[in-house]
């Protein structure tokens, strides 16, 4: 049974008190205010995760298209370097076969150099030719040389 206050004990609550409706709805809404943080957190935390992993298969995709790139970068490299051996040899043949030909015609330079003065005779058999085809003029009138 419940004492009656007395002056020593007067300020001392006997009973709890108990809360009113106002204080129930206050934390009722503090409790919902909870929830959805909570449930936005929640779905926040989702969404970041989400974009981990999308990020993730991104890079896994982009390192897979980097090496397929590179390895076709490194066979055309090959293709090329095959190429350019092919070349080299076929410009060595031809420098080997322009070498024979230069021989060739500087064998041919003894002949080349009769051909020459036989042009440089008959040039001077024909200046000697008109030369006495025109009419001599040592005795002649000025007026007609």
């Amino acid at each position: 049974m419940p004492q009656p206050p007395t002056s020593a004990h007067s300020e001392e609550q006997v009973f709890q008190p108990v809360p009113t409706q106002q204080d129930m709805l206050e934390l009722s809404g503090e409790a919902r205010r909870a929830r959805a943080g909570r449930a936005r957190l929640l779905i926040l935390a989702i969404f970041l995760l989400g974009v981990i992993v999308a990020g993730g298969f991104g890079m896994a995709m982009v390192k897979q298209n980097a090496e397929t790139a590179v390895q076709k970068a490194e066979q055309q490299i090959t293709d090329l370097n095959g190429a350019i051996g092919k070349k080299d040899a076929q410009l060595a043949e031809q420098a080997d076969q322009l070498a024979a030909l230069r021989a060739e015609t500087d064998s041919f330079a003894d002949f080349q150099s009769i051909v020459v003065l036989r042009r440089q005779s008959a040039l001077l058999e024909q200046e000697i030719a008109e030369l006495l085809a025109e009419p001599i003029r040592a005795g002649a009138p000025r007026r007609l040389t």
